[in-house]
Formats: C-alpha cells, sequence, structure tokens
C-alpha cells in the first residue's frame, strides 16, 4: 500500500508469475481525481515501465465519506489510544485497503499526466546507452536495482541505485514458465480500457505497508522545497528530522 519502492522491492523478490497488486485509497466524491490516486497511477505506469515482465495490477479502493462514518466508531476503537486526526486518517487508509476491495485496473491509462516520465524527484536519473557500459549492442530494456544498508557511522541507512540496461542475451535466458505468465497477463492488460467491470477483491495473502516511507525516502512535497532552498545537506537534515518523530506521527 502506497510505495513504489516496496513494490519494486518486492518484484525483486518475487516470483515472476506471480502478481503484484497496488493498493491505493482515495476518500470522498471527487475519489478518482484526489491527489493520491494520481501519483499513484502515475506511479503504476512507471512500475509498468520499467518492469514490462511483471503483472502489476493496481486495486483502486474508493470510500464515501459516508462510509467513513460509519467506520469511525470501530476505528477509534482499534487505533486507542493514538486517536488524533493524522491517526484517524492514517488507520482509516489501512483499514479499507487492507480489505482489498475496490476496481480492478489492469493496465495503466493511457494518458497519465505531463510529468509522467518523470523518474526522479530531485535530479535528471535517465540514462543514455553511452551512460552505462555494455557489451551487446542489441540492449532495450532498463533494470534499476535497489540496496539499503546500515551504516552506524551515518546519520541516515544509505541507499544505492544501480542503473543498467537488460540484454537481450539475458532475456532469452528467462523460463519458459515466466515468458508465458507474462504473456497471459499482457492478454489480460490488453483486454477493453483495463478496468475490469465490478468490484474486485484481491486474493493477495500478503500486504505491505508504505508507512513511513515517505517520510525516510523523501517522497513529499516539502522534501523538494527544501532540497531546492538548501541542498543535499538541507534535505538530510528535514529527513533526519522525519524519522525522530516518526514514531509518534505514524501510528505512534
Amino acid at each position: 500500500i502506497d510505495s513504489m519502492v516496496l513494490a519494486a522491492l518486492a518484484h525483486a523478490h518475487v516470483p515472476p508469475s506471480q502478481p503484484i497488486e497496488l493498493i491505493n485509497v482515495a476518500f470522498g466524491t471527487n475519489a478518482a481525481q484526489a491527489p493520491d490516486r494520481l501519483t499513484g497511477i502515475r506511479g503504476f505506469a512507471e512500475l509498468a515501465a520499467l518492469h514490462p515482465e511483471r503483472h502489476f495490477r493496481f486495486v483502486e479502493v474508493d470510500i464515501t465519506l459516508c462510509e467513513l462514518r460509519d467506520a469511525r466508531a470501530r476505528l477509534l476503537e482499534v487505533l486507542a489510544p493514538a486517536r488524533t486526526v493524522m491517526d484517524f486518517n492514517i488507520g482509516a487508509a489501512i483499514w479499507f485497503g487492507a480489505r482489498g476491495k475496490g476496481r480492478l485496473r489492469l493496465r495503466p491509462p493511457l494518458s497519465v499526466g505531463d510529468d509522467a516520465d518523470e523518474l526522479c524527484r530531485y535530479a535528471p536519473c535517465s540514462p543514455t546507452r553511452s551512460d552505462v557500459a555494455s557489451d551487446d549492442s542489441s540492449e532495450d530494456l532498463l533494470r534499476i536495482r535497489l540496496s539499503i544498508s546500515d551504516q552506524s557511522t551515518r546519520a541516515l541507512p544509505v541507499v544505492s541505485i544501480e542503473i543498467g540496461w537488460l540484454t537481450a542475451r539475458s532475456k532469452a535466458t528467462e523460463p519458459e514458465s515466466g515468458k508465458a505468465a507474462r504473456e497471459d497477463a499482457t492478454s489480460e492488460r490488453e483486454a477493453g480500457d483495463g478496468v475490469r467491470e465490478g468490484e474486485y477483491t484481491s486474493g493477495a495473502r500478503v500486504l505491505l505497508l508504505g508507512m513511513g516511507a515517505d517520510e525516510q525516502l523523501g517522497g513529499y512535497g516539502r522534501h523538494r522545497t527544501v532540497f531546492r532552498r538548501e541542498g543535499w545537506a538541507g534535505l538530510r537534515a528535514e529527513l533526519a528530522a522525519e524519522r525522530a518523530r516518526l514514531w509518534r506521527r505514524n501510528l505512534g
């Protein structure tokens, strides 16, 4: 729920034939235009473009204000003793998202906004072929690998991103089961406009929560503002402050 980084890391570890569902919760009468929904769809499109071999699904969970009011008493009961407005907002998103019920989108829409191709929020990170060492002229897919290490001598964990091109030779070694699963997923995604009719209920048995991901990885607009104003040093200090108060603010 609500973390493209977690989805990318899950892709690196989940078997190729296994779909990964991205659950996105939005509230109100115009949930389809909620900022979190629009950024979620852009993230869905980015993941699908970076990893075409994976069948990503986007589950749109729209909650009316009436539904939210009806669940308020039960939510406050399970959230106790955390009872702030932020606790309620975070708890409600998890509560409704964890049910896995919503509208299933099998592929990103054709248009996801003017900035849909912006893969990095702070600096350009679209390497050309000449930027990456290669011994094969038939390379055509981009691979991004993330690794996180905790170094006690640093204020923050180190996140390393390795960008390279997946060669045609590498693709040729893909197991037949993975190819078949990808072909089946592609045919399913290409049906209609990509949105399945009726309410969908996820059959997933594992739920990954993105709580605190934005605070640790600079996912909010305020982080971009700090970076532009104060550079890497200012952003590092802001993220350190975010982590220090994380335990109180995110369902502490």
